[in-house]
C-alpha cells in the first residue's frame, strides 16, 4: 500500500461507518422518521401530534396546536402525556367555539416560554376568554392568542372559509389569493407545510391580520401574479418573479 492510500484509508473507513449508520436509521421504513409536534406546538392534524395529543383548532388560538384533554379544571395538568411540557387545566365558558371538555393550556412564566413552542402565541397571561378571566384568584399564566377570541374558526382539514367572507372590501383579497395559489401550484412553489386545499386560507390570513385588510401586503402579492400572468407561454414564466418581486411573502 502506498503512502497516499495509507492516508485515505481512515477517511474511507469513516465514510463507510457513516453510510452504514444512515442505512440502519432508514432500513425499517425506507425514510427518516418525521418528528411529531409536541404539546403547545403547531400542527396540521391529529396525526402530526405526538401520541396522546390532539390537534385543536378553536377560538383559543389563531393556529391549530397540539393539546390534551384534562379532568381537573383550575389545577395543573400532570406531566404524563405532555412530553416534558407543563400545562394548566382550563375549562372555557359556555358558547365558545372549541372543545366542550377541559383541556391543558401551555403553562408559562414569560412570553419567551411560549415563543419557544414554535407557534404564534401572542401572550403569557391569566387564562381568559375575550375579556373574562377564568381563574382570577390564581396567579397562573398560560400561553394564549387572544386575537382569536370571537374570530371565525376554520376546519384545518377542509379549510372551507370563502363563504364566511362576503363583504365587498374583502372580495379583492379573496380573488388575489386564488390567483396567487394558482401561481404557486403551477410553478411548484407551494410550501410543504401548507396543504393545497388550505393555500388560499393561509394567503388570506396573511393579507388580513386580525381581520384587518393589509393593502400594502395585497400590493406586494399582486407583483407575483402580474409577473406570472404577463409571461404566460414564455420560458421564464416561473422564474421572472425572483427579479420582479423578490422573495415569496410566505
Amino acid at each position: 500500500m502506498n503512502t497516499r492510500s495509507q492516508r485515505l484509508l481512515p477517511l474511507m473507513l469513516s465514510l463507510a461507518v457513516a453510510v452504514s449508520a444512515c442505512d440502519s436509521a432508514t432500513s425499517d421504513t425506507g425514510a427518516l422518521a418525521v418528528a411529531k409536534a409536541g404539546f403547545g406546538e403547531r400542527c396540521d392534524g391529529d396525526a402530526s401530534c405526538s401520541p396522546g395529543l390532539t390537534c385543536q383548532h378553536s377560538e383559543y388560538s389563531t393556529f391549530p396546536w397540539c393539546a390534551r384533554p384534562c379532568d381537573n379544571p383550575g389545577d395543573y395538568c400532570t406531566a404524563e402525556g405532555l412530553g416534558g411540557g407543563k400545562g394548566f387545566c382550563v375549562q372555557m365558558t359556555a358558547g365558545w367555539r372549541g372543545p366542550a371538555a377541559a383541556f391543558c393550556a401551555p403553562y408559562c412564566g414569560k412570553l419567551t416560554d411560549c415563543k419557544g413552542l414554535d407557534a404564534d402565541w401572542e401572550s403569557c397571561s391569566k387564562p381568559q376568554y375575550k375579556d373574562v378571566k377564568l381563574y382570577p384568584a390564581l396567579p397562573v399564566l398560560v400561553c394564549q392568542a387572544p386575537s382569536a377570541h370571537g374570530q371565525l374558526v376554520v376546519d384545518p382539514v377542509t379549510c372551507d372559509w370563502e363563504s364566511h367572507y362576503t363583504k365587498p372590501p374583502l372580495l379583492e383579497f379573496k380573488a388575489e389569493c386564488k390567483y396567487f395559489c394558482q401561481f404557486l401550484t403551477t410553478c411548484k412553489l407551494q410550501p410543504a407545510t401548507v396543504k393545497p386545499e388550505c393555500c388560499s386560507w393561509t394567503c388570506f390570513r396573511h393579507l388580513t391580520p386580525n381581520d384587518q385588510p393589509d393593502n400594502a401586503m395585497l400590493g406586494h402579492l399582486k407583483c407575483f401574479t402580474k409577473s406570472y400572468t404577463s409571461r404566460l407561454d414564455t420560458p421564464n414564466i416561473c422564474t421572472a418573479w425572483t427579479d420582479d418581486c423578490g422573495p415569496l411573502p410566505w
